[in-house]
């Protein structure tokens, strides 16, 4: 997830959803544990 993340920037989770194949729920836990443990950011347009 992280290799995708840093392919397609600009990204958003509905993006990063539809790459991974998976619910946007999913990736929005995902991207809650990456956050948590500092290796992405994230940022409100």
């Amino acid at each position: 997830m992280i290799d995708l993340i840093g392919r397609n920037q600009p990204v958003n989770l509905v993006k990063l959803s539809g790459l991974l194949e998976v619910s946007r729920s999913a990736v929005t836990q995902s991207v809650r544990r990456l956050i948590k443990k500092d290796l992405v950011s994230f940022e409100f347009a």
